[in-house]
């Protein structure tokens, strides 16, 4: 298959020729005649253009997609070919996440051919001598009656900041099925057979020993060659199909990005003689208007309440609407009947697709797509000669890494020559001082390590997330201790998987090793802005003194903990909430505890005289007023927890969430009614002695918060 992206190969998307008008009669009479979807085309346009939905976006995407397939064959040693968002370079800017990860909620879907000889499908097979049972193809897919085996989809779930992955085995057809119908769409110059047709899983019809003929290599290659209006036209299907229509009222969850995907394809064949003057930005909102009627008529022309349109590739074949629900079977009938409607409503009407894209639709942060060495094959290879690029980089920081607990000075030679080979490798820098400072501190040459430290310049430090295979858990007992624990192992699959941030070990160990005046904290937050991620926060509030910041870092941590928990099942995600909610409240009750056993003694410290306070109990009431005040910041947290968990969950979170409300009203009420002239003989104390030291009690208690939650989760 070809690398890389071909530019505006199969409809360019530039502007029709024009003449200017030399009469003011003229132009009126163009002005008249103007469509009046033209102008809202025009904005759409720009929007999505502004948003990086375009060909140099695209691009972009295509190369970070490419850099992960090599490294990944490389790895496995065998074929293995890059599918879905991410590999087609269009639809990934909608599915971002606060962590910087351009995946989001979607997955790398791989394909992966079967050992067994290839499929042969009766019409298309033209191979001499033996080959293998004719497999006579009806309705896009194939029964194999047993003859061969099935293939299987393997899922591996994300954790942390490894993204889902989805591995399809799949069998490569001897030769590719209508070829006739690849050419509408892809240039003569490429040879149809450049990419194979292949059988996999058909999990539509949940039929054992039936497979289903895919195009999905060919559909990779015909993506990629979108034009820019091209692919907005796809990326607005995208919108209405899988976030307009599902979050509307009566929520129709049907439609999938293969109808979407297929609706263009029928577009581009459809416009392929006027395609100078169809494909331009004055007509964006007319194509999709279109797209919607095209997708109405195939609607109402299927004949069986689940077909939803034909198949691009194979007409003879339908593509079908998607089963929402897995307990009962759907009603087809009445759902398609409410996707006639609602399309017919959006088709007269856009203005509900144009708020929603001007409202959540936007440029990303990060111009990174996804941390690569994050989503690669965990494997473990010492005889890392033979590899090149990403692969490389992958396995000799990997060993590198290994190697540092047990590293002996008279290793030190060999290490260094493998630490300079990898500051040799492209965007290795960073990795490459954080692995050397390490080394150091293991050979206990600390003032070497802070020299290195100083040297360190944070606008040239990129980041470096990696997940590496963990069978025993590494000693790290000379690193300080903040900065062991961002050094993370998680269960992963059968085993166990380490997560390491180099960037935000380079940040703790400047922070532990060297004076105060050496440290830059705006260096760091300039550093991590665009593509920040839990760990770097952590240690960023760890050692930070300025209490807004430790509050902006304490808010991201929040929504990269909520972005993961949507990756998780039901029972992990709502355990894994209810385990956050279970502690923070712990601690403020125990605070608000402590705080009124100290209350307890009031009778006896306030007399008649001046008021003996002891300073223990001062402190104890700040720190169970600074309990009520997180409680209070914490009402949202703890009522979308009340409100969103499983029934089989309520019960026991919602006896826990009422006792730690109570508590605390309880508390601060009895104690204000029976110590109502201490309140007030305790409010002049704190105003005359103690408000200059609250905000430094404030900034510690912030980070004992914060150090708990992430403690925890």
């Amino acid at each position: 298959m070809p690398r890389g992206r071909k530019r505006r190969q199969l409809n360019g998307d530039s502007k029709s020729p024009t003449k200017e008008s030399n009469t003011v009669e003229d132009c009126g009479e163009d002005n008249s005649k103007r469509d009046p979807d033209e102008l809202p085309s025009i904005e759409l346009y720009e929007h999505l253009n502004q948003a990086g939905i375009n060909d140099r976006g695209a691009s972009k995407q295509c190369r970070a997609a490419d850099g992960l397939e090599d490294a990944t064959r490389q790895l496995n040693s065998d074929e293995r070919h890059l599918i879905g968002s991410l590999a087609e370079d269009w639809s990934l800017s909608l599915l971002t996440d606060p962590q910087g990860n351009g995946l989001g909620k979607d997955s790398i879907k791989w394909l992966s051919y079967m050992i067994e000889d290839q499929a042969h499908l009766d019409g298309d097979c033209q191979c001499k001598g033996k080959a293998g049972q004719r497999l006579p193809v009806l309705d896009g897919r194939v029964k194999t009656s047993g003859s061969i085996v099935d293939p299987v989809t393997l899922k591996l779930p994300n954790s942390g900041s490894r993204p889902n992955q989805e591995i399809r085995q799949v069998y490569k057809c001897c030769s590719p099925h209508r070829p006739d119908r690849v050419r509408l769409l892809l240039p003569k110059v490429l040879p149809c057979t450049s990419a194979c047709t292949v059988l996999e899983l058909d999990t539509e019809s949940g039929e054992s020993g039936q497979l289903k003929v895919s195009f999905k290599l060919q559909e990779k290659q015909i993506m990629r060659r979108l034009s820019t209006i091209q692919g907005q036209l796809y990326v607005l299907l995208l919108l209405v199909f899988k976030r307009l229509l599902p979050e509307a009222p009566g929520s129709i969850r049907s439609l999938r990005a293969c109808h979407a995907k297929a609706l263009l394809f029928f577009m581009i064949s459809e416009h392929s003689n006027d395609q100078e003057s169809a494909w331009t930005k004055e007509k964006l909102i007319s194509l999709l208007k279109e797209s919607l009627g095209l997708l109405v008529s195939y609607l109402t022309a299927t004949k069986t309440h689940g077909d939803c349109m034909p198949n691009f590739f194979m007409p003879d074949a339908t593509l079908r609407l998607k089963s929402t629900s897995k307990a009962a079977r759907i009603d087809f009938k009445k759902e398609k009947h409410r996707i006639i409607e609602r399309l017919r409503t959006l088709q007269k009407d856009v203005s509900p697709l144009l708020n929603f894209v001007k409202n959540h639709v936007s440029a990303r942060e990060s111009d990174r797509v996804f941390q690569l060495f994050t989503a690669l094959p965990m494997v473990e290879l010492n005889d890392f000669e033979a590899f090149t690029g990403d692969a490389l980089l992958y396995l000799l920081v990997q060993h590198l890494f290994n190697q540092i607990p047990k590293l002996q000075v008279d290793a030190r030679k060999k290490f260094l020559q493998h630490i300079e080979k990898l500051r040799s490798l492209p965007s290795s820098s960073s990795v490459s001082t954080c692995l050397a400072i390490m080394a150091r501190l293991r050979l206990d040459d600390t003032e070497s390590a802070k020299e290195k430290l100083q040297q360190v310049m944070w606008r040239h430090v990129e980041p470096c997330r990696f997940n590496f295979p963990c069978e025993v858990e590494p000693d790290f007992s000379f690193l300080p201790e903040f900065t062991r624990k961002l050094i993370k192992i998680t269960p992963y699959g059968s085993g166990n998987m380490l997560q390491v941030n180099f960037r935000s070990l380079l940040m703790s160990l400047q922070a532990e090793l060297l004076p105060k005046e050496q440290i830059f904290l705006n260096e760091w937050r300039r550093a991590v802005e665009p593509d920040p991620d839990i760990d770097e926060l952590y240690a960023l509030a760890h050692y930070s003194r300025n209490i807004e910041q430790i509050r902006k870092c304490s808010k991201k941590i929040w929504e990269l903990l909520d972005c993961e928990n949507r990756g998780l099942g039901d029972a992990q995600k709502h355990w894994s909430v209810a385990r956050k909610a279970c502690f923070n409240g712990l601690f403020m009750v125990t605070m608000l505890a402590a705080a009124l056993a100290a209350l307890s003694r009031v009778p006896i410290l306030i007399s008649d005289g001046p008021v003996l306070v002891g300073v223990a109990e001062i402190l104890i009431f700040i720190v169970a007023a600074f309990a009520c005040l997180q409680l209070f910041l914490h009402t949202k947290f703890v009522i979308c927890l009340f409100y969103n968990t499983p029934s089989r969950y309520q019960s026991n979170q919602r006896l826990m969430l009422s006792i730690f409300a109570i508590l605390p009203i309880l508390s601060v009420a009895w104690s204000i009614l029976l110590n109502q002239r201490f309140f007030l003989d305790i409010s002049n104390i704190i105003g005359q002695r103690l408000l200059p030291d609250l905000m430094r009690f404030r900034q510690t208690a912030d980070k004992i918060f914060l150090e708990l939650v992430l403690a925890l989760t």
